[in-house]
C-alpha cells in the first residue's frame, strides 16, 4: 500500500481510533526497547501476576478490548521497528490495565518442523484473543501474568 494510500485511510478514522492507533504505536516503541535493552526478568514483574485470573466478561470492557487489540495489530503492521508477539502483547497489556481492563498475557513454547524451539507470546480478555492468537494451541503455556 502506497504511503498517500496509508495517510488518506488514517485521516478517515475517527479521532478516537487515531488516539488509539497513536499510542500503540508510541508503547510498541516502548516494549521494543525494553526487550533490546532490559533482560525479561527486569521488567516481567511490570507485567503482572505470574497467574491466570477468572473474571466475568463486560460488554463496555469487551468493546475497548476489541478496539485496543485492533489498534496495536495495525500499529504493528507500520512499526519502522521489528514489532513481534512479545512487544505487542507487552504493549496490550499496558494499554488495558491503564483502561483497568482485567487480561492475560501468555507466554508459549513449541518446536517447529526442524525441532528447533520457538517461542510466542499473546494477550486475551475473557477468552477474546486481542493480539498473537493464531495457532496458539501449539504452544505450551510457560508463563501468564493477569492484571
Amino acid at each position: 500500500m502506497s504511503l498517500a494510500k496509508k495517510i488518506n485511510r488514517f485521516l478517515r478514522l475517527t479521532p478516537g481510533q487515531k488516539r488509539l492507533l497513536a499510542e500503540a504505536f508510541a508503547m510498541l516503541g516502548v516494549s521494543r526497547l525494553a526487550l533490546l535493552l532490559l533482560p525479561f526478568k527486569r521488567f516481567a514483574p511490570l507485567l503482572g501476576k505470574p497467574v491466570e485470573d477468572a473474571y466475568v466478561a463486560d460488554a463496555q470492557q469487551m468493546d475497548i478490548a476489541k478496539k485496543v487489540g485492533w489498534a496495536v495489530r495495525a500499529a504493528s503492521m507500520h512499526t519502522p521497528w521489528q514489532s513481534k508477539c512479545l512487544a505487542q502483547a507487552m504493549t496490550a497489556k499496558h494499554m488495558l490495565n491503564r483502561r483497568k481492563i482485567h487480561n492475560t498475557m501468555y507466554l508459549g513454547l513449541a518446536r517447529d518442523d526442524s525441532g528447533k524451539m520457538i517461542a510466542h507470546a499473546w494477550v486475551f480478555y475473557c477468552g477474546l484473543p486481542l493480539t498473537g492468537a493464531t495457532d496458539t494451541q501449539e504452544y505450551t503455556v510457560v508463563s501468564t501474568f493477569s492484571s
